[in-house]
């Protein structure tokens, strides 16, 4: 723990969010960029984020989008374990669901690196398995992040509702998705989570900084 405690001594973990969804929007744009240089269309109405992914995209596109998963899955442990460990330092009783929170948030980490792995035209199977994990486990961070939120007396009650919130449009959207939903729709949802998740990266970066801040 020692070491630990020097390293974001040195680099505030903050920043780890900030990185993580810098390179999850330049990763996707890219990709975007990438697919339709050649004029192939690509709608959020019509095409699943994981379209991207394919190695039948156009131009090479899924380089950049799979590339952008990996070090996605890479970097969002550091922020997870600094805003967990922020949490601990910030006189929350119940420890036990704030490792807990961090363990899911890990599972999901996993969880998109194997997404990124197993390409949906080459191997759907695992890849569906990885993609149902990642959006299963971000729905039950978003939860655990409420309760956790409402477990810390310094902490504004409100700031439980993004979460709940998020985690309300995860569920909704993989609702949509086990009972087949128009595909529209469908896609429409898992556009929605993602930039719900860039929104909540953001702000979990802030409030950690924040939160940091007020104890030193």
């Amino acid at each position: 723990m020692e070491r630990i405690d020097k390293f974001y001594q040195s680099i505030n973990g903050s920043i780890f969010y900030f990185v993580g969804v810098a390179i999850s929007i330049i990763s996707i744009i890219t990709s975007i960029i990438m697919y339709t240089a050649g004029g192939a269309t690509y709608s959020i109405l019509n095409n699943f984020v994981s379209d991207l992914g394919a190695t039948i995209a156009p131009n090479y596109a899924f380089i950049a989008f799979n590339t952008g998963l990996i070090l996605n899955s890479i970097i969002s442990p550091f922020g997870t374990l600094f805003l967990a460990l922020v949490f601990l330092n910030n006189d929350i009783k119940q420890k036990t669901i704030v490792w807990f929170w961090f363990f899911i948030n890990i599972i999901s980490a996993i969880a998109t690196f194997l997404v990124a792995i197993f390409p949906e035209d080459i191997m759907i199977v695992p890849h569906v398995i990885a993609a149902i994990i990642t959006f299963f486990f971000g729905m039950m961070s978003y939860v655990i992040y409420g309760i956790i939120i409402i477990l810390i007396e310094k902490l504004a009650k409100y700031h439980s509702i993004l979460g709940f919130l998020l985690a309300l449009v995860s569920f909704i959207f993989i609702f949509s998705w086990v009972f087949r939903f128009n595909v529209s729709i469908i896609t429409l949802l898992e556009w929605i989570v993602l930039f719900g998740g860039w929104a909540f990266g953001i702000y979990l970066g802030v409030l950690s900084l924040k939160l940091k801040v007020s104890k030193s």
